[in-house]
């Protein structure tokens, strides 16, 4: 797998390119039943952890227990399961290394072994449209607001039963697992999720190649849990029902990063100027995973080259949605009342 990987990276450096790109338009064309939406979908609060791909039976156990619990369906009611991964659309890429493709093909020769009688679709027709150099850029900014876009590309090589997610004659409910092979913010699955969700599909959970106990719900990790108290935010900020995990933590370390910088806000004030800044650009703090939140706490709490205070933080967002910088001023210059 090494090998052929290196082998068919230098025979696509020096191979030119036969056939013109088509344009974003041409491949939307083939996705015309499925739209990618603007706000990303809350991550829900139940999401199963994150399991490893050479763990099926777990995955199976997954399977059936989400399927049971949250829709009320045996897998065989189910009758078809679909597995999905991050693929760069191999018109548009088609030099580009999937490298989740090797886990999503093991998960899907493992569990048509462990259950033959159910359709378990291999997604590869579930193409993304853009390079977003998440890899080489790990960054909070980055990951909140880079936006993918996905299509279906129907000449996909089939193996196996094809991905009918978003065909009109299709009145069947869609159920997923998401596969990857890295996991470093969960964004790349939250993405793909929220395309899958507002679409109409479910996913049931997601498996990572060498998983380390990742989620991507938010978890309070607190070891004296008393930021809910100290933060004093809303209630929908402290929804155990939502995914609501980490929002007190990044309320109060924004709140202190913004003291520092002599600006004195509460908690409540900075995360409502966080959340509408996302807003803006298409997130919410309901939607970020744990990986997320976990990142922007540190970059404003940190002392690393990727440090930023919540002034900067708040600038940068703005800068990103296109927000005057004049108006931008105003959070920096401009003494805020404290309530409490």
């Amino acid at each position: 797998m090494f090998f052929s990987r290196i082998f068919n990276g230098v025979i696509n450096a020096i191979a030119p390119d036969e056939k013109p790109v088509p344009t974003d338009d041409a491949l939307r064309a083939t996705s015309a039943s499925l739209s990618n939406p603007f706000t990303r979908v809350e991550i829900s609060a139940s999401f199963p952890p994150v399991i490893d791909t050479d763990n099926a039976f777990l995955l199976l156990k997954m399977i059936e227990r989400e399927l049971g619990d949250k829709h009320g369906k045996t897998l065989s009611e189910a009758g078809r399961i679909n597995i999905v991964y991050p693929r760069k659309h191999p018109l548009k890429f088609p030099k580009h290394d999937n490298t989740a493709e090797f886990e999503a093909m093991k998960v899907w020769h493992m569990l048509q072994r462990a259950k033959p009688e159910v359709e378990w679709v291999f997604g590869n027709a579930l193409n993304e449209l853009h390079k977003l150099g998440r890899t080489g850029n790990q960054t909070s900014i980055h990951a909140l607001t880079a936006k993918q876009e996905y299509v279906v590309y129907d000449n996909a090589p089939q193996h196996g039963a094809p991905l009918r997610f978003g065909q009109p004659e299709n009145d069947k409910k869609e159920f997923f697992i998401m596969v990857d092979s890295g996991f470093e913010q969960g964004t790349t699955m939250a993405n793909l999720l929220s395309f899958i969700e507002a679409n109409g599909g479910s996913v049931l959970g997601a498996a990572v190649s060498d998983q380390k106990l990742n989620t991507l719900q938010q978890k309070n990790t607190s070891i004296f849990d008393d930021n809910a108290v100290r933060a004093a935010l809303r209630a929908e900020f402290n929804d155990a029902s939502r995914n609501t995990g980490r929002i007190a933590e990044m309320a109060l370390a924004f709140s202190a990063s913004a003291r520092q910088g002599g600006l004195e806000i509460t908690p409540q004030q900075a995360i409502d100027m966080f959340e509408a800044r996302l807003n803006k650009l298409g997130n919410s703090v309901f939607a970020m995973t744990d990986g997320e939140a976990s990142r922007i706490i540190r970059t404003v709490t940190s002392d690393d080259d990727q440090a930023m205070s919540f002034q900067q933080l708040i600038s940068a967002l703005d800068d990103k949605a296109g927000v005057s910088r004049e108006s931008t001023n105003t959070i920096q210059n401009k003494p805020q009342a404290v309530t409490r």
